[in-house]
């Protein structure tokens, strides 16, 4: 009995080479498409977030009746409040002045305010400052993730933004106090105000992809109040 033997012929190295590099290829080509998708979603959570702490900080101007503003960063931005020192005092002042002239008419006695009164009010509203906010409501610093660009234009100006860590008035006050609002005396100034009467400092702000330009989404916020955002592929 004869024994019959298959002959298998195997492969050769530059074959074996060749579907090495193919698939080398392939899992490049499947991981960069993973990270453009990662990317991208990031991209699309920082701009949801951004619009919304823009519409918090605008309800809480007009409910609160309180004065807001941003400074923005190539890699993000923070929320500034105006604050006074003496703002509560001086409206129990006030209340208990008003019930006093109340109480005075009733008598027949006319009570008048004292110019030396009104001094001091405009000389305690001078004194008001911005002061960094931070807390429940509004994070301390908001950044941007690595692989988004920002473009910022204020009443159709470009802003010449710098890096947050360059701040060097920002890193003053962090060192200063982790409050709730930190406020210092280096002349902080927002570069759009968001104020207690609705209106806003007009702004345009771009936010894209490093690696992919045409992932573009556009938030804008003109004089009333009003925002909007425009998507990749939008009119």
């Amino acid at each position: 009995m004869f024994m019959m033997r298959s002959q298998v012929k195997g492969f050769t190295l530059i074959e074996v080479l060749v579907v090495v590099t193919i698939l080398a290829i392939l899992s490049g080509a499947i991981m960069m498409t993973v990270d453009l998708n990662s990317d991208a979603r990031r991209l699309q959570a920082a701009v949801r977030q951004l619009q919304a702490v823009l519409s918090l900080a605008q309800e809480e101007a007009i409910l609160l009746g309180e004065e807001y503003g941003i400074i923005f960063y190539r890699d993000g931005y923070r929320f500034l409040r105006w604050y006074e020192p003496e703002k509560e005092e001086e409206v129990e002042a006030l209340d208990e002045a008003d019930s006093s002239e109340e109480d005075a008419s009733t008598e027949g006695v006319i009570t008048d305010a004292k110019p030396d009164d009104i001094e001091a009010t405009e000389q305690t509203a001078k004194s008001g400052h911005w002061e960094l906010v931070q807390g429940d409501r509004f994070r301390g610093v908001y950044h941007f993730p690595e692989a988004v660009s920002f473009y910022a234009e204020v009443e159709d100006v470009e802003l010449d933004l710098i890096e947050i860590e360059d701040d060097k008035q920002v890193a003053v006050a962090d060192d200063e106090s982790k409050s709730e609002s930190v406020s210092t005396d280096q002349g902080l100034a927002p570069m759009v105000y968001l104020l207690s009467s609705g209106e806003n400092t007009p702004f345009k702000l771009e936010l894209s992809l490093i690696e992919e330009e045409k992932q573009v989404y556009v938030i804008t916020g003109d004089l009333v109040g009003n925002l909007t955002v425009q998507r990749p592929g939008d009119a």
